[in-house]
């Protein structure tokens, strides 16, 4: 009975042996992959109420890391990209609101195809035209650091944005991007994981982007040609920061590091 249980734990031990032997001495462990994921959304409702609007979400899932920018305009309904021509004179309101910092950021969570949570900022924003380049903008904050989630439900075909202190902001989903990496230890913030400028999603930040982005410069919300596919800070004018964002990404591939 004694020969029978040493000749089992001396087999164990040779098999753990063979086991750890075949790993070479001092190789890396590998760091497990990541997910960056990117989701352009077309809003359609603001509460019981119709809007339009745009959403931009980026998510690095495994780094806790996330991006969101959406753009709101209760009550209005059918224009892309969400705006009113203004040629000279007249007033644009939209409701502005932002990811400050994430506390959440995960894949397949209870039904929800992607759920990102955190603090907000929301703000309402008036222009008000006396001209082409002479405006007013007033500014009020709807929301400062206000608890909030987002989330992708429907098999990546519809988004919720609830932001505790204004109604709850629905829409379909147009683009997404779900893609793993390996990023390299030099990576730190969002923009060097998912590169900003693919204005139309092809996943390749090149000469229609900067074409897109150009025929777009100097405009603000309300203007011809301007929409937040282009307003890449979110500052709400087209300018040189766009500009040099684009370019400092030229030329990169969306999941890909």
């Amino acid at each position: 009975m004694k020969k029978a249980l040493l000749a089992t734990v001396v087999s164990v031990m040779l098999s753990t042996l063979i086991l750890t032997s075949s790993i070479p001495a001092g190789a890396p462990e590998l760091p497990p992959p990541v997910w960056v994921v990117r989701v352009v959304g077309s809003v359609n409702s603001y509460g019981e109420a119709e809007a339009h609007g745009r959403l931009h979400a980026l998510a690095v899932v495994g780094k806790g890391l996330a991006r969101v920018h959406l753009f709101c305009v209760p009550g209005q309904k059918g224009i892309m990209p969400p705006r009113v021509i203004i040629n000279e004179t007249g007033t644009y309101s939209f409701i502005a609101a932002w990811l400050v910092n994430a506390t959440k950021v995960a894949l397949n969570v209870s039904g929800k195809d992607l759920y990102i949570s955190g603090y907000w900022n929301a703000l309402n924003i008036t222009w008000i035209y006396y001209g082409y380049w002479n405006f007013t903008r007033i500014t009020a904050y709807l929301v400062l650091n206000g608890t909030g989630e987002m989330y992708v439900t429907g098999n990546w075909t519809r988004f919720t944005v609830d932001i505790s202190g204004i109604d709850t902001i629905g829409g379909r989903v147009v683009w997404y991007m779900v893609a793993p990496i390996l990023p390299p230890p030099t990576c730190i913030r969002i923009g060097d994981y998912i590169p900003i400028g693919d204005v139309d999603c092809d996943r390749r930040i090149g000469d229609r982007d900067l074409t897109l982005l150009t025929q777009a410069y100097g405009a603000t919300p309300g203007k011809l040609y301007y929409n937040l596919d282009v307003d890449l800070n979110f500052d709400f004018c087209v300018n040189y920061l766009d500009l040099y964002e684009l370019a400092r990404n030229y030329n990169r591939t969306c999941g890909e590091i």
